[in-house]
């Protein structure tokens, strides 16, 4: 299978488990001021029109617990926050106009994870890049303010990138859906060569759900995952 120009960026899904499970059991972990953060983003999208804009140095930056794992990922995430280990920071190579990387409040961690020295990483590139026409299952519901049509991408199925699409940057998030990221192979192949872990780069062709076979990149390949089968 020929590599895909771009791949998108996720949580490893195993680790996402395990994340979830200990949130589950202990609900003094993960970012413990989500609250302060929301409303700081909205004032930022009042004052600049983008709720995902570079981030002002007198604004509130996260307060995040961690489990006491012997190990620790170079890449977590907590809701729409994405954090990254210096390794990891180092293997991306961004300059700061494409992502922003601030310290934060690590107030519970492992030692493990305290050697990562984390920041917090904030995806600011954004580039429209789907073919709206060949994607399935975007839904338009009413703003429940302004009452127009707005697209809904929460149950989507299938992802189809325009034939077009020639990325400005290596990284960047989806103009139509920025909760999507997407990262060229380069950058994919960098990350995983240099042996971050916690991040998967998954083909923008697999479909989101159902039972399904899904492929994503590894440091010198392609491997694929069955999900939804019993066996």
């Amino acid at each position: 299978m020929e590599f895909p120009a771009l791949w998108f960026v996720a949580k490893d899904p195993d680790l996402g488990y395990e994340f979830g499970e200990a949130l589950v059991q202990d609900a003094t972990l993960g970012v413990l001021n989500t609250g302060e953060l929301l409303d700081a983003e909205y004032d930022l999208q009042d004052a600049t029109g983008d709720f995902d804009g570079r981030w002002p140095e007198h604004y509130p930056l996260p307060v995040a617990a961690l489990p006491d794992w012997p190990f620790a990922p170079d890449f977590w995430t907590f809701g729409r926050y994405e954090f990254a280990s210096r390794r990891l920071r180092d293997a991306l190579a961004q300059p700061g106009g494409v992502v922003q990387f601030l310290p934060f409040d690590l107030v519970r961690a492992s030692a493990a994870a305290r050697t990562q020295d984390y920041r917090w990483m904030r995806v600011l590139a954004r580039q429209e890049g789907l073919d709206l026409a060949r994607c399935v299952g975007i839904e338009e519901r009413p703003h429940a303010v302004t009452g127009k049509p707005v697209r809904s991408f929460s149950n989507i199925d299938f992802f189809a990138l325009r034939q077009d699409l020639v990325p400005r940057t290596e990284i960047f998030r989806l103009e139509e859906s920025p909760t999507y990221i997407l990262a060229t192979d380069a950058v994919a192949g960098r990350v995983l060569r240099a042996g971050c872990t916690g991040m998967e780069f998954s083909d923008p062709a697999n479909r989101q759900g159902g039972k399904r076979v899904v492929h994503y990149r590894t440091a010198d390949g392609i491997a694929d995952r069955r999900i939804g089968f019993l066996d």
